[in-house]
């Protein structure tokens, strides 16, 4: 048994890439149940060094998920239950009146698509509060338009532009996020679309501040597909010397606005789940560090956080290999000191 959900795997993650010389922390606004689980949920993002006083109790049950790993296909089945009580209004509410706080000392914000209402109010706050917004698109809910509208970062599975556009037809996996811009994220700056084991393709205007929407470049990413060959060995950005024959992914520019990325070349992978909440985890690092995101190639930041998607899956669970500061050499992988 194991911690999850997108949001608290995603926390863990930044948790352990933080250093204490960066004089961060990292806070958890949800909900959970009246159960042994949900103390188990707080207990353990507590021992990660996440501050949960602002998670919620009530309601009989915590959302959890029975997670069932084929170890010969390297495939996963998931079991869901749902949390028995969403947030109610005085909880609501009580984000509200909390947001301007919450929000004032804030480096980024990541927001997973669920408790919307509460979210909403806090991304309304952060975009006042010219904090960076990250959404977690993982697939389409409930009123998660107006999350998408205040996005300045969107991470999303290769099939969510189609899903939320209500097309059949693909016009290209650059086409078709292209087109999501323009009718739902006004305000994203990158769009990612994760890939699975064929990694990840990043949307970004080639004029600082640009928006993702008013790229107007021709984008043909299906022959610029990397897969998980691997190129240069990770081990000269380990602080350990054992990196157990991991291999960094192959990245190119594929014109002035695309990165197109392979995933990490992994030996022996053991479980996929919580892969892109690890690799979330690494993109909200890295906007929480306005030098790293700022100076660093975005060719960099992606490595980055594929390099953490793909430690994750050594171990079982979501959150076992997720890797901390101890063991990268970030500013080395992240390339400091020779941009």
């Amino acid at each position: 048994q194991e911690g999850g959900g997108n949001a608290g795997n995603c926390l863990t993650a930044v948790a352990r890439l933080l250093e204490p010389t960066d004089g961060m922390g990292v806070s958890l606004i949800s909900k959970v149940g009246l159960d042994s689980a949900g103390e188990a949920v707080v207990r353990d993002l507590e021992e990660e060094g996440v501050d949960c006083s602002l998670v919620y109790r009530g309601g009989e049950t915590t959302a959890f998920s029975y997670i069932i790993v084929d170890e010969k296909d390297k495939t996963r089945t998931c079991i869901h239950t749902p949390l028995a009580e969403p947030m109610l209004e005085g909880e609501v509410a009580d984000v509200r009146d909390k947001a301007e706080r919450i929000m004032g000392s804030a480096s980024v914000v990541v927001f997973d698509g669920r408790h919307t209402e509460a979210s909403i109010v806090l991304a309304q706050v952060a975009a006042e509060n010219r904090v960076p917004i990250l959404l977690d698109a993982e697939k389409p809910r409930e009123n998660l338009e107006e999350l998408l509208a205040l996005a300045d970062v969107a991470v999303c599975p290769e099939s969510f532009a189609k899903e939320m556009l209500g097309r059949k037809e693909s016009q290209g996996i650059a086409g078709d996020f292209l087109c999501l811009a323009r009718e739902f994220l006004p305000r994203a700056k990158l769009v990612l679309i994760t890939r699975g084991s064929e990694g990840s393709v990043a949307l970004a205007s080639p004029t600082p501040g640009g928006l993702v929407r008013d790229i107007e470049e021709s984008i043909s990413i299906e022959a610029s597909g990397l897969g998980s060959s691997g190129g240069a060995p990770l081990s000269p950005f380990l602080r350990s010397s054992d990196d157990a024959g991991v291999l960094l992914p192959d990245a190119r520019d594929v014109g002035n606005s695309c990165v197109a990325s392979g995933s990490c070349h992994i030996p022996s992978v053991v479980d996929t789940t919580g892969a892109g909440d690890a690799f979330i985890g690494a993109m909200a690092f890295a906007l929480a560090r306005p030098k790293t995101f700022a100076e660093s190639p975005l060719s960099r930041v992606i490595l980055l956080a594929s390099v953490v998607a793909g430690l994750k899956c050594q171990q079982v669970g979501a959150r076992s290999g997720l890797p901390s500061s101890d063991l990268l050499d970030l500013d080395k992988m992240l390339d400091l000191d020779n941009v």
